[in-house]
């Protein structure tokens, strides 16, 4: 069942045609339409001696159709909340210029004591199905319309894209974010490093006053401290590598860089 907020919504989207169909009285009805059409839809009101008579629980409506080529439509009809019919006027039933005469089927097929379901049809109304300016086959093989499934088909593929480098710059903005934390943990241990460093040759500095006997390993220990000097200029040069570039010590850094990513 359809309810009647998506059938209004589908009628701000289209012209709807409404006709009442009698299953005594006859009355002329003709729907004018276009050779393959697909927005075509038909709103139907069921009536006894012209009072309108809703869909009942557990029935079901079809629509039975001749057209004009002498082949025939047997479709389902969809039930609205207001117990009114929709019918769908697909590709198929307008895929042959002239007039279609059909009538709706009711049936309840499954009837609830267990008894045989009742078939009830309506009188015949007419569809009136104006022709397009070309035929089937032209639509078919043309390569114009080739064409345009190809472009649908590749504005589909854009759209794939389109969702993959989204997916790719978040990635690429974590990896970002997890450069420019290293880079400050690396610049805090290049901050220690040279507080190392400094702390090294004040305790040679004390050691060379304290010990001139032991001025081997005085100078040792100045070694040592100018080695932890330049480990701590390295990775404070490492650190500005990984933060900003523009130091010369990695490949591509001016590229690779926190700072750039962030930008």
């Amino acid at each position: 069942m359809i309810l009647l907020s998506d059938y209004n919504a589908l009628c701000e989207k289209f012209n709807i045609p409404k006709i009442s169909l009698d299953f005594y009285s006859d009355a002329y009805n003709c729907v004018p339409s276009k050779q393959m059409d697909h927005a075509r839809y038909l709103e139907v009101s069921l009536t006894e001696y012209g009072v309108f008579r809703p869909m009942q629980e557990g029935e079901e409506a079809r629509i039975r159709l001749l057209k004009p080529d002498q082949t025939y439509v047997y479709n389902d009809c969809a039930i609205l909340e207001n117990g009114r019919l929709l019918v769908t006027l697909t590709d198929t039933i307008l895929s042959y210029k002239g007039k279609a005469r059909f009538d709706i089927v009711v049936n309840q097929p499954h009837h609830p004591a267990g008894e045989k379901g009742h078939v009830y049809s309506t009188r015949l109304a007419y569809l009136d199905i104006a022709p397009t300016p070309y035929s089937n086959e032209v639509i078919e093989s043309s390569n114009e319309f080739g064409a345009l499934l190809n472009a649908i088909d590749r504005v589909e593929e854009i759209n794939h894209q389109a969702e993959a480098s989204a997916e790719t710059a978040s990635q690429k903005a974590a990896e970002a974010r997890d450069s420019a934390d290293q880079a400050g943990e690396s610049a805090l241990h290049a901050a220690a490093s040279a507080s190392g460093a400094n702390e090294s040759a004040t305790q040679a500095s004390a050691s060379a006053a304290l010990a001139a006997a032991s001025e081997a390993n005085a100078k040792s220990s100045e070694t040592n401290a100018e080695a932890k000097a330049s480990e701590a200029e390295n990775h404070a040069n490492l650190a500005k590598s990984y933060a900003c570039g523009d130091t010369g010590i990695r490949p591509n850094e001016n590229i690779d860089n926190a700072k750039y990513y962030y930008e």
